[in-house]
Parts: structure tokens; sequence; C-alpha cells
């Protein structure tokens, strides 16, 4: 495992050098929040907002690079251990997917 990218960086991701395949990837957040905009709830569960949130070109790279990278663990993850095929529903699947996130997580944080 190699260390993140030092804190204060935004969205730190190990970066993958040429001939690796990376199992691990860190991500972290370190963006700081305003909290003068607060959320009114309307009926049926929805939350409204003063004002609409604006999305950097950053912010679109960002949640790109994640989904590709969340689409990759889960392919990776059935192709290891091949839930689905043994009959696993997605609930369950996912839950396996968060304990091995977690696990992972714990382990590399020592």
């Amino acid at each position: 495992l190699r260390p993140a990218a030092a804190a204060g960086d935004g969205v730190a991701a190990d970066e993958e050098e040429e001939g690796e395949d990376p199992f691990f990837t860190s991500i972290e957040n370190n963006t700081s929040y305003d909290n003068d905009k607060e959320e009114a709830t309307t009926g049926g569960g929805k939350s409204s907002s003063s004002s609409k949130a604006v999305r950097s070109p950053v912010d679109l790279l960002i949640d790109q690079e994640l989904r590709k990278r969340m689409q990759i663990f889960e392919e990776r993850f059935e192709a290891t251990f091949h839930l689905r095929d043994k009959g696993y529903n997605n609930d369950h699947v996912r839950f396996a997917q968060a304990a091995m996130s977690n696990l992972l997580g714990g382990i590399s944080y020592f």
C-alpha cells in the first residue's frame, strides 16, 4: 500500500503507475462547508434550498472518477467472490462490499 496524497489536497486518490493493478484506492475529502445555508423540507420528503449548488468542472471530474472506481470495485468484487452466482441478492452483495471496504479501510488505518 502506498500512502494517499498529503492532507489539504482536496480529494486524494492513489495514482496508478504504468503496469500496476491497484486494488486499494483512498479518497480524502477536506472540503469546508458553509453552514449558513439551510435546507427546508417540504411535503413528500423532498428538500428545497434557497440557492442551487454550483458545480465546478473539478467536481464533475471527481464524480466521474469516483463512479469509474466504484464500477471497477464492484466488477472485481464479483469476479473474486461470485456472490450473485451463489444466489445472494443485491442487498446482501452491497452489505458484503461495505463490510470488505470497512475491513480494509480499518486495517490500512493502522
